[in-house]
């Protein structure tokens, strides 16, 4: 699910106009107390380990300023957990590749880069996703949604307009993706899965095929939504004993 970039969600350097820390917050709010996040809302320099900067060898500047600024929030999460220093490489799908029993995921768009991470036993998987709230261009919501899930963003509209249904999909469906090629390790399409909005806060997203987890099989993943300052949030996480974070 990661080769659509929807129109409207600008790419380069970062202007600082957000509070990272709030963003911070907010994914926090949305995952499991297990998890930490770190996020900015600029670019920074760092230095790349060696399996981080073979990643980005042959990048163009924006591309290795948001690499390089996403890695700096994840070290500093990872650091938070207590796990040691470690250089986070990019697998073939372009997942980040975490120290042994860590699990995580690192989002980036106009004005936000983000990372959360986990310990394995404590949180089974994660995934997060942020967007400028805004909506999608039409020919990338006929790409990335169903026609029954535009029926149902249809029918939210009317009732809720003042939020981006279409985008609310699209990002959750993309923290979805993050969650489930780690423990599947293979490709989800957009059109594979069917995503399902509440006013709630929360979602569902029925998926193709089952997840595997110690506690058994996955089907559906439950998650969280909010919108913030112009962002969208999007986060899924599966913990031991449930499908879904509780708080």
């Amino acid at each position: 699910m990661r080769h659509v970039d929807p129109a409207g969600t600008p790419r380069g350097d970062a202007p600082d106009h957000r509070d990272g820390s709030s963003a911070a917050r907010q994914f926090a709010a949305l995952l499991p107390h297990a998890a930490v996040v770190e996020a900015v809302s600029h670019n920074v320099t760092e230095r790349l380990g060696p399996a981080e900067a073979a990643a980005v060898a042959a990048a163009v500047p924006s591309r290795v300023a948001e690499f390089t600024t996403g890695r700096a929030c994840a070290h500093e999460a990872l650091r938070r957990l207590g796990v040691p220093a470690a250089s986070i490489g990019r697998g073939g799908r372009g997942e980040p590749l975490w120290p042994a029993g860590v699990v995580g995921s690192i989002t980036h768009c106009d004005g936000l880069r983000a990372a959360a991470v986990a310990r394995r036993g404590e949180v089974t998987g994660v995934g997060i996703d942020a967007e400028p709230h805004l909506p999608l261009p039409v020919d990338v919501a006929d790409l990335t949604l169903t026609p029954p899930e535009r029926r149902r963003v249809a029918q939210l509209g009317a009732a809720v307009p003042d939020v981006a249904w279409d985008r609310v999909v699209f990002s959750l469906k993309e923290a979805t993706y993050k969650l489930w090629y780690p423990l599947r390790r293979e490709w989800l399409g957009f059109e594979e899965v069917d995503a399902a909005v509440h006013t709630d806060g929360t979602f569902t997203v029925d998926l193709p095929r089952p997840l595997p987890t110690p506690d058994g099989e996955v089907r559906v993943v439950r998650g969280r939504w909010a919108v913030t300052d112009g962002l969208l949030f999007t986060a899924a996480a599966l913990t031991p004993g449930m499908s879904f974070p509780q708080r």
